[in-house]
This record gives structure tokens, sequence and C-alpha cells, in this order.
């Protein structure tokens, strides 16, 4: 596979893996934030991460609902480069 491809399908597997822990945060808003570091530390910090901070963690709640929002809007971006980059045939032709 050449590095373009490779990136590009590391890239797919972050999105696809986002998108689902955030469609199954914990209900209690301090395990969702908790949940969404974990997330973003097991993933080498491609996306929003760093939000969570100081009193933040007090509260949880107004945190989340600050978060959730950013979250949300590098899936949108993430996946319309993505689509971009899968239309692009030089990043994702397979090597000879």
């Amino acid at each position: 596979m050449v590095p373009n491809a490779e990136a590009l399908a590391n890239r797919k597997w972050c999105w696809a893996m986002a998108s689902r822990r955030l469609a199954s945060l914990s209900g209690d808003p301090l395990d969702a934030l908790v949940e969404l570091e974990e997330f973003w530390i097991e993933w080498g910090y491609p996306g929003p991460h760093g939000i969570v901070q100081g009193t933040a963690w007090h509260e949880a709640e107004q945190t989340l609902e600050r978060v959730l929002p950013v979250n949300r809007a590098w899936l949108e971006q993430e996946r319309a480069a993505i689509l971009s980059a899968d239309a692009d045939p030089d990043t994702v032709r397979v090597a000879s």
C-alpha cells in the first residue's frame, strides 16, 4: 500500500471509531468526558482533545455540552477530508 493510502486508511479507522465512541458515550457527563479523553489518547490526538482542563471536571455537564459539538464538528470535517482524499486517484492507488 502506498504511504498516502495507508494514512488515508488510518484516518478512516479513526473516524469510524470516533463516530462509534460518540454514539455510545456514558449517560454520566463525567464518565463521558473521561471516555472522550481516553479515546483521543488511544488514537494519538488526531482530533479535538485537551478541552477538559481545570474546573471543567467539576462542571462536567456544562463541559460536555461544549465538548460534544467540537467533537461532532471534527467528525464532519474529517469525513469531508476523507471523501475528498478518496476522490483523488493519487491517494488511493495501490502499490504494484
